[in-house]
């Protein structure tokens, strides 16, 4: 395979700001635009030790680069952070867990970010709990008032977590086509089973929004649009004073 690079003028246009940048794993959709915001922001990143040695060779420096471990709560500023173990999803020979390979030097190829573990994160901000779920088990998930997570697995699997969380506010992630240019509309990845994917063929965002609105739990769902940002305190604030009313209504 090629070797990649970001798009920093992209970078350039839509990141604004931030302290902190999170990394779930250190696959290359993951870190690759990493090294640019940090450098534009003068963010500190905070990942697994493959991640943090990637973006190190991509040119941040070791003193902006903070290794976190599963289990670790992290005091950010005003956010209060927790590391969940994650489990990924199956993927091709390439792209599976290990050390990475000898004498790196940027640009990497796609093979080159490799990753070691899979986080989670809990954040808790100003009373906002908001959990990035991206296991494919439940075990470990907590209650939260905003649900992310990474679209790819099976209806059962999210009705699951559903319950478990409990959110006001529930977002898929990660289902749309990663080479699709950014310049166009999103369309939703196409994933043939002969290369080890072992969720749907396509996992449109709009069947999440479905499984959520007959699972138990009431939650909005959001389907975000690219470079748009979004007040989820607000959301979730609208969507608690709503279901109050509804609760009224009935008597409740």
């Amino acid at each position: 395979m090629g070797r990649v690079a970001p798009n920093e003028a992209l970078v350039a246009q839509y990141i604004s700001g931030g302290d902190y940048i999170l990394v779930t794993h250190a696959h290359y959709d993951h870190i690759m635009d990493v090294p640019p915001a940090a450098e534009k922001t003068g963010a500190v990143v905070l990942g697994s030790a493959n991640t943090c040695a990637l973006l190190e060779i991509c040119g941040l420096p070791p003193e902006r680069l903070q290794t976190i471990c599963a289990g670790d709560r992290v005091e950010l500023g005003p956010f209060q952070v927790e590391v969940f173990s994650s489990q990924h999803i199956r993927m091709p020979a390439i792209y599976r867990p290990g050390p990475l390979r000898a004498l790196l030097r940027p640009p990497l190829r796609l093979r080159d970010y490799r990753m070691d573990v899979s986080f989670s994160f809990r954040i808790e901000v100003d009373g906002l709990h908001i959990l990035l779920w991206g296991g494919q088990d439940v075990d470990g998930a907590q209650p939260a008032d905003v649900l992310l997570t990474y679209f790819m697995s099976n209806p059962s699997f999210y009705r699951e977590l559903m319950r478990k969380v409990r959110p006001a506010l529930a977002v898929p992630l990660h289902w749309d086509n990663l080479f699709r240019p950014l310049t166009r509309p999103l369309r939703p990845s196409w994933r043939p089973p002969r290369l080890g994917f072992p969720m749907w063929l396509r996992a449109r965002p709009q069947e999440f929004a479905r499984m959520v609105a007959r699972s138990s739990v009431r939650a909005q769902v959001l389907i975000p649009t690219i470079f748009q940002s979004y007040d989820f305190a607000a959301i979730v604030r609208r969507n608690e004073e709503g279901n109050g009313a509804e609760k009224a209504l009935d008597g409740g």
